[in-house]
């Protein structure tokens, strides 16, 4: 079956997440991304790992199979004029070249847009950023966690200080516009024969994460409330905890209607039509201070094992807190292949986090594992840039692969 990207070709010039995951999420759609890695170092990302119970020294990262699976993998040093001419040779085919490398130092390697859009005028070249190729901070070194400060996401009421979010919270986000921004642009060259520059960043990210917070202070002036049990939240979308010291959260849209069914789960048929809750505005602005811990009272006598089945029998909106074990096993996630069963070549089967994203007709897949440091560089020079064995061994020669 055809995967949707299929003869899209990736120069990708990356490392850590942010970059790596936007080139990760094209090749699972089908396109030939081949990462460039700086050789002898390789990128960064390679040294964050993880003790396997059972399977020590386990030696796969997962955080770099994560972030560059389904690529081929070169490795040259890029620095040197010999390792820049092979870049520009893999450009003169390319679709795409993908970086998070800063402007500056892109253009230091002669890998800036006005080079290789010299070399190829169809070229859609995508530079992640941190804070954005603009402004009075363009240049000013930048993170995943200063990019959730400065964006807001922290600010939620934060009374106890602010608990930036571990994961790459602004790096995955970011990515994920990248590839969106990546995929518009292939569009719009495909209808207008048009190369062009495309640019996201961390803090962009971020801002388009807490947009309809933004956008509500923009409006009204006022910061949003956080999700900490003192806030004034509406009871219903809310969390609490049992009597086992577990968590279950309501999310429910239709207050009004799940009202009188909230009273009977919680066997306080009494509140349905006490004169305190007995319209939403009571029960969601006015008293749910009171309402509030009432509710959490009645929660916390019973287990979270308790509240399940009678919760299910319901049609009110709710869920228990998983934790990343219960993710990973949850028969939702599995049947919708969130996660996949996939056969590594170095040890063998394991599972990986699936596509998010299903198409019917052209479905993406997670076919090949990360790359090995260099483990493509002669397939590749060999296929794409014309080298021959003699090319290759003089390339050896002056230290360039």
């Amino acid at each position: 079956m055809p995967m949707a990207l299929e003869g899209i070709r990736v120069i990708e010039l990356t490392t850590y997440q942010q970059g790596p995951v936007a080139g990760a999420l094209l090749a699972d759609m089908g396109a030939e991304v081949i990462k460039i890695e700086e050789k002898g170092k390789g990128d960064p990302g390679r040294s964050v790992k993880t003790r396997v119970p059972g399977k020590e020294p386990f030696p796969l990262s997962y955080y770099f199979e994560n972030n560059n699976r389904n690529k081929k993998g070169i490795a040259l040093d890029f620095r040197a004029a010999g390792g820049r001419l092979i870049i520009h040779r893999l450009v003169e085919s390319a679709d795409v070249f993908l970086s998070n490398f800063s402007t500056s130092i892109l253009k230091d390697l002669g890998l800036d847009y006005p080079t290789l859009s010299d070399i190829n005028d169809k070229i859609v070249y995508a530079v992640a950023s941190g804070l954005g190729t603009r402004g009075p901070d363009k240049d000013k070194p930048s993170s995943d966690i200063t990019a959730q400060f400065l964006g807001g996401i922290q600010n939620h009421d934060n009374r106890d200080g602010p608990v930036p979010f571990w994961g790459g919270l602004a790096s995955q986000q970011d990515a994920i516009l990248m590839a969106f921004g990546i995929v518009t642009a292939l569009i719009a060259r495909e209808r207008r024969g048009i190369g062009q520059e495309v640019h996201s960043s961390l803090l962009g990210s971020q801002v388009n994460w807490g947009a309809l917070n933004v956008q509500s202070n923009i409006f009204n002036g006022r910061e949003p409330w956080g999700m900490k049990r003192e806030s004034p939240l509406s009871p219903f979308w809310n969390y609490y905890q049992t009597k086992d010291g577990k968590w279950l959260c309501l999310g429910f849209l239709q207050e009004s209607r799940d009202w009188p069914t909230l009273c009977r789960v919680l066997e306080r048929e009494d509140l349905e039509f006490d004169p305190r809750f007995d319209s939403n505005p009571k029960r969601t602005r006015i008293n749910n201070k009171v309402l509030i811990p009432i509710m959490r009272e009645a929660f916390a006598k019973k287990t979270l094992a308790q509240w399940e089945p009678i919760l299910n029998e319901t049609d009110l909106g709710w869920a228990m807190l998983h934790d990343y074990e219960m993710v990973a096993t949850d028969p939702q996630v599995v049947e919708n292949d969130y996660i996949v069963d996939f056969q590594h070549p170095k040890v063998g089967p394991i599972q990986m986090v699936g596509i998010p994203v299903w198409l019917s007709e052209t479905p993406g897949s997670v076919r090949t594992p990360a790359p090995e440091l260099g483990q493509h560089t002669e397939e590749v020079l060999t296929q794409l840039c014309g080298y021959d064995p003699q090319g290759l061994e003089r390339l050896k020669r002056e230290n360039i692969i």
